[in-house]
């Protein structure tokens, strides 16, 4: 019930307030949002239960909705559309910084048991954190990505209606969020596999992990430099192929250093989909940055319902199926970039620009 209040609840009010961004200002909804993060990560660190934490983790998803979800897309708004890659070079800078911040989380719980204070000194710091990124947050004022014609339309379901006649964006929405597979559902089901499978010490399976963490870092970088001169087929097809075979290779070997090094071409190779297909989104519907978030959390239910389903298929017909049913992401974004002409959007850097 922790984790799934919050995701029921901010899927039925996040497409709200993101069709609203698109229509009022936008340092609203950043600093806001940021700052409803600040109150629930105060919220929490002073829980006395599981029902003041499930309140504290709501107001925190919806808070990160407003705040974190439309920062991605008011940068987007804030690239010049004439010049090529530059959604694809701001996004992968975006997925670069969202690495560090993983690596950051266990640096600070780290830092704080080295001084033998608890986790609700961490939701603490993350508090005040917050606070003050708010208070940034609003100072400067952020053009709207709207027209006044947009300001025109009937209601928040009439916007998410047109949104979903556009199939180029459903398409690109969708293969977004199968770049979860190979995130943060990956890394659990790949502790297992090493634990389970091939009797890795915690220090190894750390190591392994790592270097995926490592391997991804390294494929946004490349991907921020090469977005301007290559096209994002050509990105997406390659980043496919290439991380279909690596993972491939990683599931079946058992050497600890060659399974480190598998694992870190898988995360270099996997880093490129998300900020490429995100991009896309963005710009199969210009002008409603907020829009095509909401639109988004039409696949919701099935990032809520993966977990589960890979959980169940690993418990009945074993971790090696589940780990095979996360080959979806690679196969399926390389499949999408294929079958998409240039004419979808997909077009590319060089001569002819980004789309």
């Amino acid at each position: 019930m922790l984790l799934f209040v919050p995701s029921a609840v901010a899927m039925v009010v996040e497409p709200v307030l993101f069709v609203l961004a698109d229509r009022h200002p936008r340092r609203w909804f950043l600093s806001g949002g940021v700052a409803l993060m600040a109150m629930a990560a105060f919220l929490a660190a002073a829980a006395n239960g599981p029902w003041t934490m499930t309140l504290a983790v709501t107001l925190g998803y919806l808070g990160s909705g407003s705040g974190v979800a439309l920062a991605q897309a008011t940068l987007v708004d804030l690239q010049p559309p004439d010049v090529p890659g530059a959604a694809e070079k701001a996004l992968s800078r975006w997925a670069l910084l969202g690495e560090l911040g993983d690596l950051l989380g266990p640096v600070l719980m780290g830092v704080l048991a080295a001084f033998s204070l608890g986790w609700r000194s961490g939701f603490v710091t993350v508090g005040v954190v917050c606070a003050a990124l708010a208070v940034l947050l609003w100072r400067p004022r952020y053009p709207a990505p709207g027209t006044e014609e947009d300001e025109a339309q009937d209601g928040v379901l009439q916007r998410l209606k047109e949104g979903v006649r556009r199939p180029g964006l459903l398409r690109w929405l969708g293969a977004a969020a199968l770049c979860d597979l190979l995130d943060d559902m990956v890394v659990v089901f790949a502790v297992m596999h090493l634990r389970d499978d091939f009797g890795m010490t915690a220090l190894a399976r750390s190591a392994v992990i790592g270097a995926g963490v490592v391997g991804a870092v390294l494929g946004v970088v490349v991907t921020e430099r090469v977005a301007a001169r290559t096209s994002a087929r050509r990105l997406l097809g390659v980043s496919s192929v290439f991380c279909a075979v690596a993972y491939l290779a990683w599931i079946v070997t058992p050497e600890p250093w060659l399974s480190g090094l598998l694992f870190g071409l898988v995360g270099l190779f996997a880093a490129p989909m998300y900020p490429l297909t995100v991009a896309r989104a963005y710009r199969a519907w210009p002008g409603n940055s907020g829009g095509v978030n909401a639109v988004g959390h039409l696949f919701t239910p099935l990032s809520l319902a993966a977990p589960a389903v890979l959980g169940l298929v690993a418990d009945r017909f074993g971790l090696p199926l589940a780990l095979g049913l996360l080959l979806l992401q690679p196969v399926g974004v390389g499949l999408l970039g294929a079958a998409l002409g240039p004419d979808s959007g997909l077009g590319g850097g060089g001569r002819r620009g980004a789309g």
